[in-house]
């Protein structure tokens, strides 16, 4: 029976250290300032129209992490916004921390599901921009004229 006790009190004991360690980084107490540019961020969210609009909650959002940079729902949002700013990089960056902070959210499969879209999309964006790129290049603008000096 001694025994017994021994082991329960070690697994009490135990318990409510795992918790006091883990609470910082899932449980966070979020300050007040905090909290007020997380607020203003989603005000900002829910007035843009245009992915240029969400740069004002983007930079709401990066005060509230860099106020509290283990709380889960401010990577969330930020990626939520960055990926409507078509900032979609930051947006994966932004989404892969959040799914570190809290592995079992309830909206973790879908997030993983987006974070996959959103590397696509990133994909595409780059080879778009390549070609672009190449195309506004002065080397590929002479290239043309010298080309319609020949054929002309």
């Amino acid at each position: 029976m001694n025994n017994y006790r021994g082991t329960k009190a070690f697994f009490i004991i135990f318990f409510i250290l795992l918790m006091s360690i883990s609470t910082p980084a899932f449980g966070q107490a979020v300050s007040d300032e905090a909290k007020r540019h997380f607020d203003r961020g989603m005000a900002a969210v829910e007035m843009a129209k245009w992915p240029d609009d969400y740069a004002p909650a983007i930079n709401e959002f990066e005060q509230a992490k860099s106020l509290a940079p283990n709380w889960p729902d401010v990577y969330y949002s930020l990626g939520k916004a960055q990926e409507k700013a078509e900032k979609y990089s930051d947006a994966i960056t932004s989404l892969r921390q959040y799914l570190r902070l809290a592995p079992n959210a309830s909206n973790a499969e879908a997030v993983k599901t987006l974070v996959n879209k959103l590397e696509y999309k990133q994909e595409r964006e780059e080879g778009v921009n390549k070609v672009y790129n190449i195309m506004a290049s002065e080397l590929y603008s002479r290239k043309q004229i010298d080309k319609n000096r020949i054929s002309g």
